[in-house]
């Protein structure tokens, strides 16, 4: 995955990260076609703002609600997140704990070959003195297994 800051039109931040998804037992098909999926979502890449950067490691569950038959996904989740330094490109997160939420759509192309966009919100939930969070658009190439 790769994205940017959405802030105020500036690009000031970016992550690039790599991606794995590990299907959980919990899933339910309707007789209408609409499926739930849950995963566990787990990142470690490198947050960068200006001459700054720093390591990330998310881990935590997400849900997948499509259609049968239909190759388009929306992909729902929340983790608990790593930051290996709390400033980054002059920012101050307040913590190297942070939560990480996003809301996306995923698209099967082809067969093993995935497409997506999230929009995601990491803060730490106000559990430091500062809390100004970062929004990023994060864009996917997937593969599954």
């Amino acid at each position: 995955r790769f994205g940017f800051s959405s802030e105020g039109g500036t690009r000031d931040f970016t992550q690039t990260e790599a991606a794995m998804e590990l299907l959980l037992p919990w899933r339910k098909t309707w007789d209408s076609g609409w499926q739930l999926e849950t995963r566990l979502d787990f990142s470690a890449g490198i947050l960068h703002a200006r001459d700054d950067h720093a390591a990330i490691l998310t881990l935590g569950p997400c849900v997948q609600i499509g259609r049968g038959g239909f190759p388009v996904v929306l992909d729902l989740g929340v983790s608990p997140t790593m930051l290996a330094s709390d400033r980054v490109g002059g920012r101050d997160f307040g913590r190297h704990f942070q939560f990480t939420s996003h809301a996306g759509l995923l698209w099967e192309i082809h067969g093993m070959v995935r497409l997506g966009y999230r929009y995601q919100h990491m803060s730490n939930a106000s559990l430091g003195d500062h809390n100004p969070g970062l929004n990023l658009h994060m864009f996917t190439l997937g593969f599954r297994f």
